[in-house]
């Protein structure tokens, strides 16, 4: 509890992850905004421009852009340019989520060569099962635009692990960070139903265990690379079970819930860090606007069709003032902890 009280005390750990665009070019088949559609008015870039003010005046200092394909909503470029100028003077870390063929890769050289902190790529693996997933061709545009843009340290690679990709992902990781990536993210798969708030399948321990143990033995390998961050992301249902059954991770695991402690391994620059929901809380550690400005608990919510049901004030109502948004969601989060622990 001393652990979730500082983070709610605590404003500048948060993360705002905001879906400026209802577009894309690709069907993934596990994509959780799937066919959304905007339930209000979708919010200017005016009121993008005074909620970031708002935000960053109350001291947050992640913002995050995701969904559907952030690049094809020309609103992007100018929120941007917006955040470089705060970021020379407050020290804000921003970047974009983007699957690496929305733009040519000129357009992605210009982006990169801004004052932007990163640029999140997403892939499914190697060209097998990459393709399988986002189409014919799309591991080869996504290296080809890799291998030939500059400030490449500015790229990290987030892929989702299924039961029988884990080695797989390795070689994937070994052949981008050949071309100078050395941040990579993993996240289970889940597929998911229309208008349902629950994945149909995911990723199993086991099978999460098996790659966690891949990478443990990768970077213990003294031919392996001088260093590398990945960052292994579990659901909760993950969580406690792999706390109750004595693995590799249980430990880490401990030391998280009853400490804080981050859950990561670590030899010289070599990292592995892992991440999950704790308690399944929502709006802890993120503050998520939705492209017509809902505020709700995860990117996962946003195909539910009763999202205004469930969501905090609306960043397109003008009224509600970020000090007011983020002070409906402290008092949801204490509402929601005095239910789930009394």
């Amino acid at each position: 509890m001393e652990h979730i009280d500082a983070k709610l005390r605590q404003n500048e750990p948060m993360i705002i992850d905001s879906f400026v665009s209802n577009k894309c070019n690709l069907k993934c088949r596990h994509c959780y905004f799937g066919d959304a559609r905007p339930i209000s008015e979708s919010v200017s870039l005016a009121r993008w421009r005074s909620f970031l003010d708002e935000a960053i005046g109350m001291g947050m200092k992640h913002f995050h852009f995701s969904g559907k394909e952030s690049f094809l909503d020309n609103r992007i470029f100018d929120i941007l340019n917006l955040l470089a100028e705060y970021k020379e003077d407050r020290r804000i870390f921003y970047g974009v989520v983007s699957n690496g063929m929305s733009m040519d890769i000129q357009g992605y050289d210009e982006v990169l060569a801004t004052n932007i902190s990163y640029l999140e790529i997403s892939l499914e693996g190697s060209g097998k099962y990459n393709d399988l997933i986002r189409g014919e061709n799309g591991y080869n545009t996504v290296y080809e635009l890799i291998e030939n843009v500059e400030h490449r340290d500015k790229i990290n690679i987030t892929s989702t692990i299924f039961d029988d990709n884990g080695a797989d992902l390795l070689s994937m990781l070994l052949a981008y960070w050949k071309l100078g990536v050395d941040k990579f993210n993993f996240a289970p798969i889940m597929y998911y139903s229309p208008f349902e708030m629950k994945p149909l399948k995911s990723l199993s321990c086991e099978s999460l265990l098996g790659f966690v143990s891949l990478c443990l033995d990768f970077m213990n390998n003294d031919n392996s690379p001088d260093a590398i961050d990945i960052r292994i992301c579990m659901t909760k249902a993950m969580a406690y079970e792999l706390f109750l059954k004595e693995n590799i991770l249980t430990g880490k695991i401990e030391e998280y819930v009853y400490r804080g402690n981050k859950m990561k391994y670590q030899r010289g620059n070599k990292v592995l860090e892992f991440s999950y929901p704790l308690l399944s809380i929502p709006f802890l550690n993120e503050l998520v606007v939705t492209h017509d400005g809902y505020i709700i608990s995860c990117a996962d919510d946003i195909h539910y069709k009763y999202l205004d049901k469930i969501a905090l004030p609306n960043v397109n109502i003008v009224k509600n003032s970020f000090a007011e948004i983020l002070q409906a969601r402290n008092e949801f989060i204490l509402c929601y902890l005095d239910k789930e622990l009394s």
